[in-house]
């Protein structure tokens, strides 16, 4: 299965009409889907107004928003996060961060800062046979981010995120990483191949504080399933009988390799951001 970084594209009037262009678009998350200071939520991605929609509509909606803003996000302290219950990120219909428990939209404490694009989804001829979202799908999001902000003393952490959104339904939803640890020494954000399967993170106290967070809400803190991405196709037909793999792995494509230099300097903190959306081609990205 194959994702395809896509085309930047050119926001229709009341989203009636979609569009691409031929450059390609990767730009810095939208404080308006994150809304890490606002008093008041926004509801209109969450709502089953919004979810009942075609996926062309959602996609067009999504990125209107996303584009309206390329500046980048904080890197919020992570503590709060051992406060809050993490059952809004496992539940929460839609495509934007639920609401605050006490007011406005809950904070992103981690993968805070992240690249953006559109993607398509696309099955290799010859690949095994799965259904929903694994036949195909043409309005995916992509998020690349890192776990935490990298410095001098604390490696780059990268992890993708996939959205598919469907017509009628709510969205198709992953994410992959390498590890925990991530890549120390390593500055190449395509460096590695990423997995929804990552290697149990280790026994320090900070990583078993979060892991004890974690198991709140999953025994499977280490692994994302995908029987939902499966469960419905890009036009919302229900499938009763799913078909899909256990784990995938995303290696990077030849082309999109070694195009991200391997420069602390230029990838530290919110650098690795900047430098995907300059660089990244509307060419195969993962395979």
């Amino acid at each position: 299965m194959t994702p395809y970084s896509t085309e930047q594209p050119s926001f229709p009037q009341q989203y009636q009409q979609y569009q691409q262009l031929q450059q390609p678009s990767l730009v810095n998350d939208s404080l308006f889907l994150q809304s890490l200071s606002s008093f008041v939520p926004n509801t209109h991605f969450t709502s089953q107004e919004y979810i009942q929609q075609s996926a062309q509509y959602k996609q067009d909606a999504l990125w209107q928003n996303i584009a309206a803003d390329t500046t980048s996000g904080d890197w919020p302290n992570m503590a709060p996060l051992f406060l809050e219950s993490l059952k809004p990120t496992f539940t929460a219909p839609g495509d934007a961060m639920p609401p605050g428990e006490l007011y406005g939209t809950r904070t992103k404490y981690i993968h805070s800062v992240a690249a953006t694009g559109k993607v398509v989804f696309r099955r290799y001829e010859g690949a095994p046979q799965y259904s929903g979202i694994f036949e195909g799908s043409n309005f995916g999001i992509i998020r690349m981010s890192t776990a935490l902000k990298s410095s001098n003393s604390a490696a780059m952490v990268p992890a993708l995120a996939l959205k598919f959104l469907r017509d009628g339904v709510d969205s198709a939803n992953m994410m992959a990483m390498i590890s925990i640890a991530g890549q120390p020494g390593e500055w190449n954000y395509f460096a590695n191949d990423f997995s929804n399967h990552i290697p149990w993170p280790g026994s320090s106290l900070p990583i078993l504080a979060l892991s004890k967070k974690f198991s709140q809400e999953t025994d499977m803190i280490q692994a994302v399933g995908l029987s939902n991405m499966a469960q419905f196709d890009e036009a919302g037909n229900y499938i009763s009988n799913p078909s899909f793999p256990w784990k995938l792995r995303f290696q990077p494509h030849q082309d999109v390799h070694n195009i991200i230099p391997d420069s602390q300097q230029a990838n530290m903190g919110d650098g690795f951001a900047q430098q995907l959306s300059a660089r990244v081609p509307s060419k195969p990205t993962w395979e």
